[in-house]
């Protein structure tokens, strides 16, 4: 079987964090925070980047398949791992349907007679969703011959992928900036405080287009030399990605027109914000070329996507916390087609519940949130059980930079919408509790050995709510040191009990 290098794992990480986002998140972010909207698309840049070093170094002593949806069940039990895996799983799948949304929502531009036939009243129509549907199947084939076919596809469409938004870049940049839209408003580069920026980080979709990263890891088992090859590989593609999306909404916002901007961040609205700028500044001789890269660019992160979830529900199934029924992989594609035919079904799912590109952005945040937090809590049990000359990659400052990103992603979901944080963790909590259920009677022993653990981990699901609901009733300060004390106590009381 051949094997991934660091270009191909990095083409990998690329296509799949230049996805959907830049369509999209330009005008989200803006909307939110105005021209500060760059400084969260570093901030959520650099969040990502530490995460990922993180997660090379535990791939580095166990390089999995499917690694990120199992970490925790390796370093506490199956049961406390479960709801991780779950979020994980769940946020990479949809995933899939989010940037078949992507492709047709901007795609239905072209014929303006079919739009209400397809997207009516913000929301696709049952021939819309047919359409995304199609794509869907389409992500499927091609994982179906396993990682070798894939690589070479996603090369080509990588290369595709970054062209669009580079050329996009140059031409809008060079053609028309006036320098005055970043302190229209209130004279200031933060029109709505530093609250904003933060809070654009998980609204906007930024950590959705960030996600990517996880690719790599996800394809731990087939990247050569991986204690090399994936934390070079995903410093590459987290920075290359930075780049182009800074300078995507540098340029979106320094070429909106100044009456549009005058008139407030917040009130502008776009259905297609890429192609609707071009249009408000007379350049809609490129719409062909957006029109490419809105195809291309959603189908490139689909296809790694589809190929990661189905890995991470392989290794779900190795560690029982799925049917083993779907741990059968292709001796030669090395691909659980099981996995990727359900995977598939469950894409095809969101695609009828969901009804837009916005819809899925803002609850896939959340889950993403929620599945990072595997890394700070097994990174600090691993480093208790072995030593460093284990590790093949070993980050420095590893224990400062474990409470960091704890605290972090609980700052994160503390400014996320409260009912959305709310059906997150019902969600999650009902899974978990079927997952004891249904293993209650088999697994007796191993449920009652883990309690405290799994107890634990739910109180702290239980009350992710609270933060959201601090965050609107106290002041910046008090809610920054409450979500640090609430952080230090459960990231200490969650490591010590496994």
């Amino acid at each position: 079987m051949k094997k991934l290098g660091i270009l191909s794992a990095s083409f990998m990480g690329i296509s799949a964090i230049i996805g959907s986002g830049w369509l999209f998140s330009p005008l989200l972010a803006a909307n939110i925070a105005g021209p500060a909207a760059i400084f969260s698309w570093i901030i959520g840049a650099l969040i990502i980047l530490v995460l990922g070093l993180c997660f090379s170094e535990i791939a580095s002593i166990y390089p999995l398949r499917g690694l990120s949806a199992v970490i925790t069940s390796i370093s506490h039990n199956r049961f406390f791992g479960f709801p991780f895996a779950i979020a994980n799983w769940l946020g990479i799948v949809a995933v899939i349907a989010l940037e078949a949304d992507a492709a047709v929502q901007y795609l239905i531009n072209i014929f303006p007679n079919l739009n209400s036939l397809l997207f009516n009243n913000g929301a696709f129509t049952f021939y819309g969703n047919l359409i995304c549907s199609f794509l869907v199947l389409l992500f499927s084939v091609i994982n179906f011959w396993g990682v070798s076919i894939l690589a070479k596809t996603n090369n080509v469409i990588t290369l595709i992928k970054l062209f669009v938004p580079i050329i996009t870049i140059v031409v809008v940049g060079y053609s028309v900036f006036p320098k005055e839209n970043f302190t229209a408003i209130n004279d200031s580069l933060i029109p709505y405080g530093y609250s904003s920026i933060i809070q654009t980080i998980l609204v906007a979709g930024i950590i959705v287009s960030f996600n990517g990263f996880q690719t790599i890891i996800s394809f731990a088992s087939e990247i050569k030399n991986p204690n090399k090859t994936i934390p070079i590989s995903i410093a590459i593609s987290v920075i290359s990605c930075l780049i182009i999306y800074v300078l995507i909404q540098i340029v979106f916002i320094g070429a909106l027109p100044l009456d549009v901007v005058n008139k407030g961040w917040k009130t502008i609205s776009m259905s297609a914000p890429v192609i609707n700028l071009l249009s408000m500044i007379g350049l809609s001789f490129m719409s062909i070329i957006i029109y490419a890269g809105a195809t291309i660019t959603p189908i490139g992160t689909a296809i790694n996507f589809t190929g990661a979830s189905s890995r991470m529900f392989t290794a779900m199934a190795k560690e029982r916390q799925v049917p083993v029924f779907f741990d059968s992989v292709h001796p030669k594609y090395n691909i659980s087609r099981r996995s990727l035919i359900f995977n598939t079904f469950v894409a095809l799912c969101f695609i009828f519940i969901f009804k837009s590109w916005g819809d899925l952005a803002q609850i896939l945040g959340i889950f993403h949130i929620f599945s990072y937090l595997t890394v700070p809590v097994a990174m600090l049990v691993f480093r208790e059980n072995r030593s460093a000359k284990d590790y093949g990659f070993y980050m420095p400052f590893g224990l400062v930079i474990c409470y960091s990103l704890f605290i972090i992603f609980n700052i994160l979901i503390g400014y996320s919408n409260l009912r959305l944080i709310l059906y997150s963790s019902l969600i999650i909590i009902f899974f978990e509790l079927s997952f004891i259920c249904i293993n209650l009677k088999s697994s007796m022993y191993e449920i009652k050995k883990n309690s405290l653990s799994i107890a634990i981990l739910l109180i702290y699901i239980v009350l992710l709510p609270s933060l959201s609901y601090m965050n609107k009733h106290l002041s910046a300060s008090d809610f920054l040191i409450f979500t640090f004390i609430f952080s230090i106590v459960f990231l200490k009381i969650l490591t010590k009990f496994k």
